[in-house]
């Protein structure tokens, strides 16, 4: 083979290559679109299992130390998002609207560096503290974003799954109260 025959050889392999790797990316994204569409994928076997504890001490964006999960809220929203997400940004935008007035602590982790999730930190603005961290997202096992969960005061998981939509957060929430049952309040007797 010499001449225009090995160079057309070359580009038709060339373009068998390109077209493989287009494939296999389609192929990602409509896996990605299948697991959003299900608006209550809470069934995914990612993340900690119900019922187990997320207990850890983080620096924040803004450089305050804080230990998750606080103890003081009802509840404790853990938010896996990223500023590349259109459904991320939804979901943050309706965060004040998703917890409805409910005591809760709420820790947004984004994926990528503190320039690139200036955007994303203004629209999570209602989030107690905003994280930039890929490694907590990997030591929770979470691969699919926008993705939330919520805990005890204690730190037990009594909810988790996907928030393509302020919808979904909202139902999540709502799941992890009634999991979470009343919240006990210490009673306070006068002694004699």
């Amino acid at each position: 083979m010499t001449g225009w025959w090995l160079v057309s050889y070359v580009v038709l392999w060339t373009m068998t290559a390109a077209t493989l790797i287009v494939l296999l990316v389609v192929l990602r994204q409509l896996g990605l679109i299948y697991l959003r569409a299900r608006s209550a994928a809470f069934d995914l076997d990612e993340g900690p299992l119900i019922g187990s504890v997320v207990a850890f001490d983080e620096v924040d964006d803004r450089g305050n130390e804080f230990s998750f999960p606080n103890a003081d809220a009802e509840l404790n929203v853990l938010v896996f998002a990223s500023p590349h997400c259109a459904l991320c940004k939804e979901s943050l935008g309706g965060l004040r609207g998703a917890l409805k007035g409910r005591e809760a602590s709420v820790v947004v982790v984004s994926e990528g560096d503190a320039e690139s999730n200036a955007g994303l930190r203004a629209i999570a603005r209602d989030a107690t503290h905003f994280v930039t961290s890929l490694k907590r997202q990997r030591a929770l096992r979470i691969e699919t974003i926008p993705y939330a969960l919520v805990t005890t005061g204690t730190g037990v998981v009594v909810a988790k799954g996907i928030v393509n939509y302020v919808e979904d957060l909202e139902t999540l929430l709502d799941d992890a109260l009634e999991k979470a049952g009343p919240r006990s309040v210490p009673v306070v007797t006068d002694a004699p």
